[in-house]
């Protein structure tokens, strides 16, 4: 304990050492989700010990913690304050050399298989969000942001689940309840904030807005559907598929490119106009209510 401390507690002015939060050496600690099945069973069972080692002392730490911020000042010291401080370096450390090493497993896994990788850096979601990765793993609302996903990873959400997943651009994909959506490819140029993603909507709803900021041929989105193909630079639309494979694209600002994905026959749809399709059926247009993007899905 230093010297002005000692003084200050003589003449009971010392107040409390800061109290220590667990919750930022809890942040992305990894879940047995995030080690991918596709690995041999003995690397497995290697990642999955060093897992449970620091789910251990993260618990610990949290006890230590907890124990330190309940005593009054007289009975903290600086060297507990300090040891508690060199426990949590050592387990955001050993945490972050975890995740670097599965993301360097996940890579080399992704390219034995003729896959790409790619990252969402800021993903919000609720309810039962998760996506199924082509290496084996099930990442939930919580492990998603920041993991490395391949393009043959799949969105699925539940009832009332909700999900969006923001560009580095600012461009922001949202999928809603009761959707199904593989994730074909995501490019991203840091350089020119140029973005390009693919993806393949089975069932459910998604929207689609291009970033503020962003100049409109930088953003490329295709989307197929068992119907329509839709291609886009930057834009802000909806897509619903229903289970019958029917759907409905509404184009908020913008212009979309779509086509039949049977006979090829291509048509452009402008701001201001939905499109409802069905196999075997043609597509049709109709104008939108005023103010339909807000109370857009």
């Amino acid at each position: 304990m230093n010297l002005v401390r000692i003084i200050l507690l003589a003449v009971g002015l010392a107040t409390a050492l800061p109290a220590w939060s667990a919750a930022a050496a809890a942040e992305k600690i990894p879940a047995l989700a995030a080690i991918p099945t596709a690995l041999p069973h003995d690397d497995y069972m290697l990642y999955e010990r060093s897992r449970l080692r620091l789910e251990e002392d993260y618990a610990r730490f949290k006890r230590a913690a907890e124990q330190f911020n309940g005593k009054t000042a007289p009975d903290q010291t600086d060297a507990e304050f300090e040891a508690l401080g060199a426990a949590k370096r050592q387990l955001i450390e050993g945490r972050n050399d975890f995740n670097r090493s599965i993301n360097s497993r996940i890579d080399a896994l992704s390219a034995a298989a003729g896959l790409k990788t790619f990252v969402f850096p800021q993903v919000s979601a609720r309810g039962d969000v998760r996506i199924l990765t082509g290496d084996g793993r099930a990442l939930t609302a919580e492990t998603i942001a920041g993991a490395r996903l391949d393009n043959r990873a799949r969105a699925v959400t539940g009832p009332d689940a909700h999900a969006t997943f923001i560009l580095p651009d600012g461009t922001s994909l949202v999928i809603g309840p009761n959707s199904e959506l593989v994730l074909d490819d995501f490019v991203h140029d840091p350089e020119t904030s140029a973005s390009k993603m693919a993806v393949r909507l089975s069932k459910g709803i998604f929207r689609w807005v291009t970033g503020k900021l962003t100049r409109a041929e930088s953003s490329f989105m295709r989307v197929t559907t068992p119907v329509l193909q839709i291609i886009t630079r930057g834009t802000d639309f909806s897509c619903e598929v229903r289970p019958d494979g029917s759907g409905e694209v509404r184009l908020y600002s913008g212009e979309l490119e779509l086509q039949d994905v049977k006979t090829g026959a291509k048509f452009i749809l402008q701001a201001g106009y939905s499109v409802t399709f069905a196999e075997g059926k043609a597509a049709a247009r109709a104008k939108l209510s005023p103010g339909a993007e807000k109370s857009a899905f």
